[in-house]
């Protein structure tokens, strides 16, 4: 978790929220708003690479919040996959490529 996430949920609790009511809260926030779960809305760009923010664990204790972040490694795997199950094909006396 980010130190300034730790630090606003210190905060909040220290004002009295209790964080497992306040993390439902803010989960279902989330769940309910398309437009935070899309791509876009945490890079301000036109492409869709990047880290999203693909869900939200909560609750009473601060080391119970986490952030699940799609790191977009995915969109690589199939490349790599099919150069292992498919190689270059290596002829004896051919070109050797750099």
């Amino acid at each position: 978790m980010s130190r300034a996430m730790f630090m606003w949920l210190e905060d909040a609790r220290s004002s009295g929220i209790a964080l497992d009511k306040y993390g439902i809260k803010e989960r279902n926030l989330y769940l309910n708003n398309e437009w935070l779960q899309c791509r876009r809305w945490f890079q301000y760009r036109d492409d869709q690479s990047g880290p999203r923010l693909v869900g939200l664990t909560t609750g009473p204790e601060l080391e119970d919040w986490k952030l699940h972040w799609d790191l977009d490694e995915d969109e690589f795997a199939g490349d790599f996959w099919e150069m292992i199950e498919n190689p270059p094909l290596r002829v004896p006396g051919g070109w050797i490529d750099d």
